[in-house]
């Protein structure tokens, strides 16, 4: 894993050999950008990076999550005599697929636009009222959403 307080910069290690380089976010948290050498991407091209694990970062430590004292955070009694209890357990496989569990709609959804973290234009207007862009937010937004529709 690359980290921090390892790399020759703080915020950034390059690779150049393999035209791309790290920036740290936040955290664990990387970004990975293209060096100026980085390989032009033709449509339906693709790059496979691998990553590879050192030895420093088996996971040997790590054991089996078998039982409830590896996993319950707290078990305790209060001087008032109430008992506090740790009552969430790791889900199974099981659990997890029928919470991740979804309808097929048998259609394709709205698409979906992240938050960008960079958006360039050759100069010209961004519009998202012409219909083919949705802007959604929590309640409580709507001067926002008008604001961005509408400017």
């Amino acid at each position: 894993m690359v980290e921090p307080s390892i790399l020759p910069d703080p915020n950034e290690v390059q690779l150049k050999q393999y035209g791309i380089k790290f920036i740290h976010v936040n955290g664990c948290l990387f970004r990975i950008e293209p060096l100026k050498n980085f390989k032009t991407l033709n449509k339906n091209d693709s790059v496979e990076i691998i990553f590879k694990v050192l030895k420093a970062d088996e996971l040997s430590y790590v054991e089996a999550f078998d039982e409830p004292c590896k996993w319950k955070r707290f078990d305790y009694v209060l001087d008032s005599g109430l008992k506090r209890q740790d009552k969430y357990n790791p889900w199974t496989p099981e659990v997890r697929f029928e919470h991740n569990k979804v309808e097929d709609l048998k259609k394709p959804g709205k698409l979906v636009i992240p938050t960008p973290l960079k958006i360039t234009t050759n100069g010209g207007n961004v519009s998202l009222s012409d219909g083919e862009w949705t802007v959604q937010a929590d309640q409580g937004l709507d001067r926002e959403i008008n604001f961005l529709k509408y400017t």
